[in-house]
Order: structure tokens, then sequence, then C-alpha cells
């Protein structure tokens, strides 16, 4: 008997080795995702093998903007399968809610569940109707008369204006987090005296004559006199000015590209006082009454465009680009010219429009260039040419006050043709030569009204 005992201790002692033994054995399996599929419904579970997985669940957003976990985007919210570790956890959240950045451990074997509390991004809506009497709709409900003005969850949302007598307007607005959304809403009258088809308020009929079919047109000779009537009557409104360009910075650009590759070369220097690009002041006057406008202008070409590269350019054989500021060298391109032109105007006090042509002599002059004899020594020298071409330019001023001597502020923009031939040789097309012009202006002019109006 007692022998027996101890077979059977013997026994139970092999038996759970050998499980023991079994169990280690087992390492060698590594577990997958797949292994995960039968435990979602215990809230823990183990899994053996080398590697291990979690489960991870989220709660479902608000919009179909989808989850991105360390960088890959899951269009799944519940049952996430994840390697062990801290995972980072991104929704964007789009223009309505708040974004999401966290992190979440993921432990082997466990579901870990997560809640988060989507903050909505919120916004002002300000509408105002015409007529007063309208009803706005927001989203399908009924959300004022006349006027809204409520807070909302930022982003798209239907609005739906009506009014009695009035034809109904339907569109999406946009609110943005954080600020007031204006709309005015104007809805188009049903009324329609004429029978045409529009509303008296888009074509005015038959009170005046309209621009759709069904409305009656005047005859072409009406038309015309109404047309000179009310231009003449405009224009003999306008004071007799003179103004006077204060500052204002310019822009040139040559036509001829050659000579534009030239230009570029020599934009080292100071933007003043180069007549191509850079700032000018007290340099142009323009005179006008009711209906014409002239203008003279000295282009502010004194100090010129520097050229002050560490590379020198060897044109052709004895035309040469050298800076070297020891001894003096620093080729300088200088464009001096004078125009006068005249043209037409239009405006009132505060704002005109005005288009004017005429002549510009302009010459333009290379200086400190370096040039090669025949007995190969360089010598100092300059070249000019004379560029002289028609211009025309338009211009528009703007002047809040309408007084005397207070700033106005204006813009023009010139262009003249392009005159002489291209050129076939870099040797020669680098030499100022003859080229067209595009220019850019705007500033501060001080206008002066000497008398007023008819």
């Amino acid at each position: 008997m007692h022998k027996k005992r101890k077979t059977k201790k013997i026994s139970a002692v092999f038996l759970l080795l050998s499980s023991a033994a079994w169990l280690f054995a087992q390492e060698y399996k590594v577990a997958e995702p797949a292994d995960f599929e039968g435990a979602f419904d215990a809230d823990t579970f183990f899994v053996y093998g080398s590697h291990s997985y979690g489960i991870l669940n989220l709660p479902a957003t608000p919009n179909a903007i989808p989850y991105i976990i360390n960088e890959r985007i899951e269009y799944e919210n519940e049952r996430i399968v994840l390697p062990m570790g801290r995972h980072r956890i991104f929704w964007d959240g789009g223009i309505g809610y708040v974004p999401i950045d966290t992190f979440a451990d993921v432990r082997a074997g466990e579901i870990v569940n997560l809640n988060f509390n989507f903050t909505e991004r919120r916004g002002t809506l300000f509408i105002e109707t015409e007529p007063d009497e309208a009803r706005i709709f927001l989203n399908s409900e009924l959300a004022g008369v006349g006027v809204l003005f409520r807070d909302l969850q930022a982003g798209n949302h239907l609005l739906s204006v009506s009014a009695q007598g009035h034809h109904s307007i339907e569109q999406t607005v946009s609110v943005s987090p954080g600020r007031v959304s204006r709309y005015n809403i104007r809805l188009p009258s049903t009324y329609d005296r004429d029978g045409d088809g529009f509303p008296d308020s888009v074509d005015l009929c038959p009170d005046v004559f309209g621009i759709y079919h069904g409305c009656p047109r005047p005859q072409l000779g009406h038309e015309l006199r109404n047309l000179r009537d009310f231009w003449r009557g405009y224009l003999d409104e306008q004071p007799f000015t003179i103004e006077i360009l204060a500052f204002g910075f310019q822009y040139r650009i040559a036509s001829e590209p050659l000579f534009r590759e030239l230009i570029s070369l020599f934009n080292d220097g100071p933007a003043v006082g180069t007549n191509h690009r850079g700032f000018s002041a007290f340099n142009k006057i323009w005179i006008a009454n009711a209906r014409w406008i002239a203008s003279l202008e000295y282009g502010q070409g004194f100090l010129g465009s520097r050229y002050r590269k560490s590379f020198d350019i060897n044109v052709d054989n004895d035309f040469h680009l050298i800076y070297d500021k020891h001894w003096d060298l620093e080729p300088t391109i200088k464009m001096r010219s004078f125009s006068g032109q005249f043209g037409f105007r239009a405006g009132n006090e505060i704002l005109s429009l005005a288009i004017l042509t005429g002549y510009q002599a302009e010459r333009i002059t290379l200086t400190n260039i370096s040039e090669f004899g025949d007995d190969r020594r360089r010598r100092t020298s300059s070249r000019t040419s004379r560029n002289n071409v028609w211009i025309t330019s338009v211009r528009a001023v703007l002047s809040p006050s309408g007084e005397n001597f207070n700033p106005a502020f204006f813009i023009e923009m010139s262009v003249t043709p392009i005159v002489g031939e291209p050129r076939g040789k870099i040797g020669q097309a680098i030499r100022p030569e003859e080229t067209g012009w595009i220019g850019f202006r705007s500033g501060v002019i001080l206008p002066w009204r000497l008398i007023g109006g008819n």
C-alpha cells in the first residue's frame, strides 16, 4: 500500500512537469491579430507567444472624420487590435469640433475602453433680410423674422428665407469658429407689372428702360442724347486742379528682352533716383480742368542703377563690366527723361480717372565701363543713346477728404511701344539700345483745387 502511494505521487509530479514543459515549448509560437477574433466578449484574455496584442475601443465620432492612430487612418472605432505599448491617437475634429491629440497605453491581453468629450467649436451667425418681415429658417426650423443673431456650432448650416410677395431663397451659410459671419439677404419681388417674366425690382420696368426682353427700349438717338447730356453735366462739375507728386514708388519693365537683361545686372544700387525702379518725389505735376488733363514729368535718373557684382562680364573683345571699389570702377546706368502728356479725365472730388498720351524723351547712359583698345590697354569710358518714344498712361486718384492739400492716393500704368530693331548679338544688345516700357506707379499727391465747377 505504501508503495502504491509513492508511485501515484511520482506520476503526479511527472504529469505536472510534463505540462510545464509543454507550455514552455509553446514560446516559439507568435500571436497574431487573428488570435483575438474569439476574445472580444471577454474583458481580459491571455495569449502566449513572443509578441502580445491588446484591443482598443474608441467612442464613435460626431462626424465622418476618422481617427489617426500612429499616423495611420483607422476607419473602425471599436476592437482595434494593437501591439502592447503606448500609441498616439489624433482626431482632427473639422471646423465644428476641437481636435483631440492624446496617447493610450495598450497592455497585452486586455481591452482598453476610451471615452472622449467632443468639444464643439462655436461662432456667431448674423443675418439681415430685405424686406424686414422675411421669415428666417435655419436647418428647417423657424429662427427669426427680419434679423437673426445666434451662437451656433461652427460649420455649414442650411438657410431658407421667405416673405409674401417675394421669391424665396435657400442657401448654405458657413459659420467660422470664434467669429461673426454676416449675411445680407435681399429677396426679389414677385411683382411684375409689365409681364415680361422679370420682377419690377430687377428690370425696373415700366418706370425706366431695362435690359431684359419684354421691356420697351428707346430709340438709338434717344439713348445717345441721354448719354451725351449725362457726361456733359458730369464733367462740367469738375474743378480746375493742380496736383503735385509728393511721393511715389515706380517699377518699369523694358519691352526689349536683351535690354531687360542689361538692366537686371545693374540692380545692386539704392532704389532711389534710378528712373527704373524705386522711389521718386516732386518730379511730376498734373494740371486739369473740367474735362481735360495735362502732365509734365522729369524722370529722376540722377543716381542711376549700379553694377556691384563679384564677377566680371566680358561682353565682347573691347567691352567689359568690372566692379572694383579700390580702383573706383563701378559701372552705372542712368536713364534721364522728360515727358509731356495730354488727355481726358472724369470723376469728382473724391475719385477721378484719367487717360493721357504724349511723348517721352529719354537718354540712357552707361558710365565707368571698361574697354580695351588695339594696344590691349584698359580704358574707362561711357556710352550714350537716346530712347524717344510715345507714351500712354491711365491714372486713378482717390481723395478721401476732397479738400485742398490733403493727401490723395493714386495708381498709374504707362505703356510705350517697342522702338528700335532687335539685336542678334549679345555684344550689341547689352549696350543701351532703344526699348519700350511698361510702367507701374503708386503713391501720394497733393491736390490744389483752384476754382469750383460750373
